[in-house]
């Protein structure tokens, strides 16, 4: 009899304080576990992971919501697994990734519709036009706002969501508007918003409404006005632990100062907006996201998997009927005539087949997991790339500041004043410093993210395939003694001169190169630390024809793979170096371009013995 008492304590404060919401749901689930209720575990699940993605922390509310999901999927639960998926759609809209949100967003919908979920519907039109504004796409947006407003009248106006939804959908529409350049209409969907979130007490929404009035101020030179309104926001989502709407409003200001020629004021609100996206948008927060999306597609393909699997069963069954049933039909054709040899050849034709149909569908299921997998995460990498850029506006506001204490500090310096002078290029300093650590940062994360997510092709020419692979092994050997003056290894070339030309991208095909003759390199230089005797590092290479097909052979005598990583190491972030070494795309990248060019990549490995990749391209 607790649960329903907890249950009217979150629905109190589930649009006031997100602590308070843990604290109970915490306490829900620790019941709801020890008495296995289902819908109770998933209630409390839904619910933390709205307060976590209230709070900022994407990383802990997707967490929340997949375990939502893993309970919907395994009571085979249609209407929760839809709520889960318009909570998780609302999770990628606020990290700015749209594709990815109306990909849960537009599955959940017509669910909900047919279980009369009417509240979770309208909210998932809601957000589902919010994606097509930021994407442009108008026809969409507007359809799907005018969805969420017909919704509206099916839910009973006593409902608090209903409510709280009200400010939502306004909020929405003035986005709509501000997209497009209608200040006014926006600024007045921005203004119901306000009204109605004061009116019934939805407090989360008063500092969404007074930050997006802020902001339609900002925009109309009225900075008076905008710093009131941004003022309040940045004080009250404080007070309802809003991180974004935090964010938003302090962002607000710091270009309000700024163009105040106030930089004290302007770096001060700046700060406040670097600290909160640095906690909600940081590495660490980025691979814990990276991970959670990573497991989340692992239990999608394995269900894929499964499926793939019953059907074969299911099939292999069939035809094993049939092979039975044509059996029978032998032994009595048999009994009856002298065919029996006939019987016997159609019965063996019919075995290969089945062999062969078999075959194809492995291959076809391995096919099918890699490129959905390959794909999904493309578009992930390439999207949160896209994000992590934010940073760089940090080195462009900081450089500006600086220019800004320069011309401070010269007019310091002319008035003899040392101590002020010292204090402004102190200010300098530490901004250079911000620069430079923000600027490495996401040029490093940016630059290893869009070279895996990158779909540009270049074009296919005739090139000589020796010639190219000398190229590349020379370079990557200079590469190694150029970090290290005391590395050295004995390079084997066997190169076959009939090959002649083959039709390739040579700076695709140059990357998987250097890729793997970095790898053999770094493998030998590994073992050749290890203490022993008579170690000599060596690294051969070979091109060469076999069954229509150019193979170049990258083989080395050091560390190898373990048994364990064989299968997982052309998988994108699996590495076996040392953390920081390594990214995990190399190899990954490298098979994705081998497969685009028709080709195979593989490996053989013994650990402790050295590694063997061949790589194999249409003559």
């Amino acid at each position: 009899m607790i649960y329903n008492p907890l249950q009217r304590k979150i629905e109190m404060y589930f649009f006031v304080n997100p602590d308070s919401i843990l604290y109970y749901t915490d306490r829900i689930l620790a019941l709801a576990s020890q008495s296995k209720n289902y819908s109770l575990m998933r209630f409390a699940y839904n619910i933390a992971g709205e307060a976590y993605r209230g709070k900022g922390n994407f990383p802990r509310s997707l967490e929340m919501q997949f375990n939502a999901l893993q309970l919907n999927r395994k009571n085979k639960d249609r209407h929760g697994e839809a709520y889960t998926y318009s909570f998780i759609g609302f999770i990628y809209l606020q990290l700015g990734n749209y594709r990815q949100a109306l990909n849960y967003l537009l599955p959940a919908k017509p669910v909900l519709d047919s279980t009369r979920d009417w509240i979770q519907s309208s909210f998932t039109a809601s957000n589902t036009a919010y994606c097509y504004t930021m994407l442009d796409i108008r026809d969409s947006a507007n359809y799907f706002n005018t969805e969420s407003n017909r919704l509206m009248d099916f839910i009973d106006d006593r409902e608090t969501r209903k409510m709280a939804l009200r400010t939502l959908i306004n909020d929405r529409m003035g986005n709509e508007y501000e997209r497009v350049g209608n200040l006014d209409q926006a600024a007045y969907h921005y203004r119901l918003t306000l009204k109605y979130a004061v009116q019934d007490g939805i407090k989360i929404n008063i500092s969404r409404g007074e930050k997006n009035l802020a902001h339609i101020f900002m925009l109309q030179n009225k900075d008076d006005s905008a710093t009131i309104y941004a003022t309040n926001a940045l004080f009250n989502s404080r007070l309802d632990r809003q991180v974004l709407t935090t964010i938003d409003a302090a962002s607000i200001l710091s270009r309000i100062y700024k163009k105040a020629n106030r930089p004290d004021s302007a770096l001060y609100y700046q700060t406040i907006v670097m600290r909160l996206q640095d906690s909600a948008y940081g590495m660490d927060n980025f691979r814990k996201l990276q991970l959670l999306m990573l497991d989340e597609q692992e239990r999608q393909q394995q269900q894929v998997v499964k499926q793939a699997a019953f059907r074969a069963r299911m099939r292999i069954i069939l035809i094993a009927v049939v092979a039975v049933a044509l059996l029978g039909v032998a032994l009595i054709l048999y009994r009856n005539n002298k065919n029996k040899q006939a019987i016997n050849k159609k019965l063996e034709e019919q075995k290969i087949n089945l062999e062969n149909t078999l075959t194809e569908l492995k291959a076809t299921q391995a096919q099918l997991i890699q490129s959905e997998k390959m794909a999904s995460l493309g578009e992930l990498t390439a999207g949160i790339a896209h994000e992590i850029q934010n940073p760089l506006n940090f080195v462009n506001n900081f450089s500006e500041t600086n220019n800004e204490l320069l011309a401070e500090l010269k007019e310091e310096m002319d008035k003899g004043n040392v101590q002020e002078v010292r204090a402004l290029a102190d200010d300098v300093f530490e901004n250079n410093t911000k620069i430079n650590h923000h600027g490495r940062r996401a040029d490093s994360i940016v630059k290893s993210m869009l070279e895996h997510s990158r779909t540009a092709k270049g074009e296919k020419q005739p090139t000589d395939i020796n010639a190219l692979v000398d190229e590349y092994l020379r370079l990557a050997y200079h590469g190694f003694r150029a970090k290290d003056k005391a590395f050295n290894a004995t390079m084997h070339k066997h190169f076959d001169a009939s090959i002649g030309k083959v039709n390739i991208v040579p700076q695709e095909i140059g990357r998987v190169l250097l890729n793997l003759f970095n790898n053999a390199f770094y493998a030998v230089q590994e073992k050749r630390k290890k203490p022993g005797e008579g170690y000599e590092p060596s690294v051969t290479v070979g091109t060469g024809k076999s069954n229509g097909m150019i193979e170049i052979k990258v083989q080395d005598n050091g560390t190898g793979i373990p048994l364990q990583a064989i299968d997982k190491i052309f998988q994108p972030f699996f590495t076996t170096k040392p953390t920081g070494e390594g990214t995990g795309l190399g190899l990954s990248l490298s098979y994705d371009i081998i497969k685009a060019h028709g080709g195979e990549l593989k490996v053989n490995s013994k650990e402790g013995e050295g590694s063997d990749f061949t790589v194999s391209l249409k003559a």
